[in-house]
């Protein structure tokens, strides 16, 4: 294995990404590494996770939340930021809009107000009884009748042009133009855009389990929890809702119910499955419901936009089933994409690692709407403490038949 040393300066630096498992995984091989040569830093670490648990028991239902903040929140993740800002924006006057346009339009409003000033002229001699002949108004050094030839006035009006002259001259050969050949035949490139025939979800399609095979005793759900879901084992058991519910409730968020339940740690989502009589599947047993072969996702080889919800969609966090292709040999629906899920899983088992913290690290598998599909593989890993919760991990439970 080859290990990198990584001084005590970076280890700060990207300490919360280690713990929210966002290096690769040879910088993770490298951290782990060091904080085991280096006390201190192990220390730091210990003391960011406490925190992060911390955070997570703060009691923040009295807590009024912002208008909309759920929904401004995903924007932000998703890179669509499209917030109402309060701005006090300048206020204009009739003279200052005048002047504006004048500076935009001069030429226009010259002749406008020439025009305007004869015809002014004309109202106020007409007005005057001692003068019976009407007086010829010099304009622009033309002698016109100022009544029947105001619009002769107005086109015969020059305004001189102003002209500039590069200092920069070339002289290009004929041949040497661009040319565009008229035969040429112009197509639209194609645009792959997701599958939104989404499947009509019912009440007894989120209960519906899928045998991993025939010979196999383990059932998995078809779909990922959803938050209608989640909500009834809170009415019945009084857990704590996810800290993105408002007044204990997801309907601010998720009108149908039917997104998945998200910023659920591992101990949440294991005590779910045990309320229903279930428990987290292994992460073979789920890697066993993803596919049969080693192919990178339940589908086959190649991904697009069509197959599941990752961040090349930009959608956020969307309902189950909106994707029909994202679904694996035996029917197992939604692997990959939209929400990452929790595995039974120690790190230790797989890895080995720090004494003390592996015994904290869960294994999440699938992927997410803020994941690329690259890292959205059957066969990534996602690793997270296991008293921490994250807005793209979510439940699936499996039944093991005696």
């Amino acid at each position: 294995m080859n290990v990198t040393k990584i001084d005590c300066d970076e280890c700060y630096q990207n300490i919360y990404l280690f713990i929210d498992q966002e290096l690769s995984d040879q910088q993770y091989k490298n951290y782990e590494s060091h904080f085991l040569e280096c006390e201190t830093c192990q220390n730091v670490l210990n003391d960011a996770q406490s925190f992060e648990v911390e955070l997570r028991n703060l009691n923040l239902e009295s807590k009024i939340p912002p208008e909309n903040g759920w929904e401004k929140f995903q924007m932000k993740i998703n890179g669509n930021d499209s917030l109402d800002l309060d701005i006090a924006l300048p206020s204009y006057s009739v003279m200052d809009n005048i002047l504006n346009n004048i500076k935009r339009n001069y030429i226009n409003y010259g002749l406008l107000v020439t025009a305007s000033f004869a015809f002014f002229m004309v109202q106020n001699d007409s007005k005057k009884e001692s003068k019976t002949e009407q007086e010829i108004i010099m304009i622009a050094k033309l002698k016109v009748d100022p009544v029947e030839n105001v619009s002769m006035l107005i086109e015969q009006v020059q305004v001189k042009k102003e002209t500039f002259t590069p200092s920069y001259t070339e002289t290009l050969e004929v041949e040497a133009l661009a040319t565009i050949d008229k035969k040429v035949n112009f197509q639209e490139k194609e645009i792959e855009l997701p599958s939104f025939e989404k499947l009509q979800i019912k009440d007894e399609d989120l209960f519906k389990m899928i045998s991993l095979g025939e010979n196999s005793k383990v059932l998995m759900d078809k779909f990922p929890v959803s938050n209608k879901e989640y909500w009834s084992f809170i009415q019945k058991t009084k857990h704590n809702t996810p800290f993105n519910w408002e007044k204990g409730t997801y309907k601010h968020f998720d009108k149908t119910g039917l997104k998945p339940v998200t910023y659920v740690s591992w101990k949440d989502a294991d005590a779910f499955c045990k309320w229903e009589g279930k428990s987290l599947p292994s992460e073979q047993e789920w890697m066993n419901a993803a596919s049969s072969s080693k192919a990178p996702y339940p589908w086959g080889q190649t991904f697009t936009k069509a197959h599941a919800n990752t961040s090349e969609s930009g959608l956020g966090l969307i309902e189950i089933g909106s994707y029909p292709q994202n679904i694996s040999h035996i029917g197992v629906s939604d692997l990959i994409g939209n929400v990452r899920q929790w595995v039974s899983d120690d790190l230790k088992d797989a890895k080995g690692g720090i004494k003390g913290l592996v015994s904290r690290l869960k294994i999440m598998k699938g992927g997410s709407f803020t994941d690329k599909a690259e890292n959205s593989t059957i066969q990534k890993r996602f690793i997270g403490d296991k008293e921490v919760t994250f807005g793209n991990a979510g439940i699936r439970c499996v039944k093991r038949e005696i």
